[in-house]
This record gives C-alpha cells, sequence and structure tokens, in this order.
C-alpha cells in the first residue's frame, strides 16, 4: 500500500502583497485566506497523518492572513518540523518578535535576480533594503530557531550555473543563514509574458513530489503538486473527503500514471523535474 505523505503543505494565504512577474499569484492575483473551519480540518488531517514536515506556504504571503503566528503554534503542539516562505514587507517589530516564539523550525526569505535593484524590478512591490534590515533584526533576536534561509531566484542568463549573487554574500556574510539559489521556472497555469521557456534536455517519466508530498489550499481544496499553485488539477477537498482516501484515491493516481507513462497531464507538460531544463529566461528590455 502506498505510503501516507512524509510533507503536508498548507496554504494560511492564496493571497499576496507582492506581484512578481515570474509568478502565478503576482500576474495572476490572489484568490483568498484559510479560515478557521479549513484550518481546523487541517489539523485533524495532520494529527491523523503524522507527517514529518508541515510546510506553511503555497501560493501566497502567509501573513497575509492575521492568524498566521497562531496557526504555526497549533501546528508545532501536533509535533512535526514547521517551515515557511515570506517576502517580507509585512513584517513589523511585533511580527519578527512573534517568529522568534512561534516555534518555526525554519523560515525563508524570497529573493530575485543578481542585485537589490533587479530584485526590486522582477519582485514588484519588495524593498530589498526593509527586507535585508528585517532578516538581520531576525538573527540578532532568534535563539537557535528559526534558522534563516534565503532563497533567490535565477533566470536563464544570469550565470552558466547557480551561484549565490555577490550583493547577498555581501550584505549577510556576518550573518547566520543559509543560501538557497533555485532557477525560476513556469509554473502550472503561468503565462509566458515576458518570458522564454527553454526547451526540456530530457524525459524523465517520475517524481518524487508525487509520492511524498500533499498540498492543501486555502479552501480545503486539494492539489497533487506543490508546484501547482493555479490548481490546475484539484483532487478534492478535505471538507468533504479525507485527505488519505484522496492521497490514495484514483484521481491522484491518474497523475502518477500519466508521468509514469509520459502521457503528461497539463500541470505536468512543461515542469522542470519531469522535464529537467525547463527553466524561465526573462526577457531583458521586460525587466
Amino acid at each position: 500500500m502506498l505510503a501516507l505523505p512524509r510533507t503536508i503543505r498548507i496554504e494560511p494565504a492564496a493571497s499576496c502583497n507582492l506581484r512578481c512577474k515570474h509568478c502565478s499569484t503576482g500576474v495572476l492575483g490572489g484568490q483568498g485566506i484559510m479560515s478557521e473551519q479549513v484550518f481546523a480540518s487541517v489539523l485533524r488531517e495532520i494529527a491523523h497523518i503524522k507527517p514529518r514536515t508541515v510546510i506553511m506556504y503555497h501560493a501566497g504571503e502567509p501573513f497575509m492572513n492575521s492568524n498566521f503566528l497562531s496557526m504555526v503554534k497549533r501546528v508545532k503542539a501536533l509535533g512535526v518540523f514547521a517551515a515557511t516562505v515570506t517576502n517580507e514587507m509585512l513584517l513589523d517589530e511585533e511580527a519578527i518578535e512573534g517568529i522568534v516564539s512561534s516555534g518555526l523550525d525554519v523560515i525563508e526569505f524570497s529573493t530575485a535576480g543578481s542585485s537589490p535593484q533587479e530584485n526590486d524590478e522582477i519582485r514588484r512591490g519588495c524593498n530589498y533594503l526593509k527586507l535585508s534590515q528585517t532578516i538581520k533584526q531576525l538573527t540578532c533576536l532568534k535563539n537557535g530557531f528559526p534558522a534563516i534561509m534565503i532563497a533567490n531566484c535565477q533566470f536563464k542568463g544570469m550565470s552558466e550555473r547557480m551561484r549565490i549573487p555577490e550583493f547577498l554574500i555581501r550584505d549577510f556574510t556576518d550573518y547566520k543563514v543559509i543560501f538557497n539559489p533555485h532557477r525560476a521556472i513556469r509554473w502550472p497555469g503561468l503565462p509566458l509574458n515576458g518570458f522564454d521557456l527553454s526547451p526540456p534536455l530530457t524525459e524523465l517519466n517520475r517524481c518524487s513530489q508525487v509520492y511524498k508530498s500533499i498540498s492543501i489550499r486555502w479552501n480545503g481544496d486539494v492539489v497533487a503538486c506543490c508546484y501547482d499553485i493555479t490548481s490546475t488539477y484539484v483532487v478534492g477537498n478535505i471538507l468533504e473527503t479525507p485527505l488519505e482516501e484522496l492521497w490514495r484515491g484514483e484521481r491522484f493516481e491518474e497523475l502518477r500514471e500519466s508521468i509514469r507513462s509520459r502521457n503528461y497531464l497539463p500541470t505536468c507538460q512543461d515542469c522542470y523535474i519531469v522535464k529537467p531544463g525547463r527553466v524561465m529566461t526573462l526577457k531583458r528590455q521586460e525587466v
């Protein structure tokens, strides 16, 4: 029998205060905030499935949900490893202190491009100076946890290989942070306005994501892939069907089989996991 997922993603908010050029939420707009009714169902599912990790992020900015830090504490009370991703722009002194006391194990801050200026141009609405000041303040307040990661989204053409941009090394050399450079990808459902898409190098016809993780959106909809931030392939809703039943159900298995047989459904057709090399090139004139 298929093992239960080791990772559950939950989406405190499907809305965002930024309008990043490479993100479906930024381009197409947000959808909503997770209600207490849905979150209570989420907690019941976590308690039943007992995953190793809960990632409190999917498509939007978690701090758009005013109850986010309270949600973190309730998830941590179940004894799981908890992580989140944020753009930081909504964090004030109270929120920074709340992050430290919430029990979060990891918090990842998002950046993009090869300079502060390019970051703010790509991540429309971001202020890199404020972001960097917040990260530094958090490193001074925390006592071991949460671990702080700084992600950097890189576009084809920035460099022959992924590397930590010099501006991040310069600003955070003296601080205990973990850098996470990664390629920009085409999210399912994202139009290619201002982008080119490189051809795939090969096809692997395998994907570990659909065997180890599952994502619960803000309204209780369950999607089969953590990259499906526009709900192109919904397998059901936890307000109607238990998560374990959805995980082992016919619709989820249909997606797994489509990958095994290379008869890719639209959700997977431009995926950089099943088709390595399928990465975004941001047209320079559009930056």
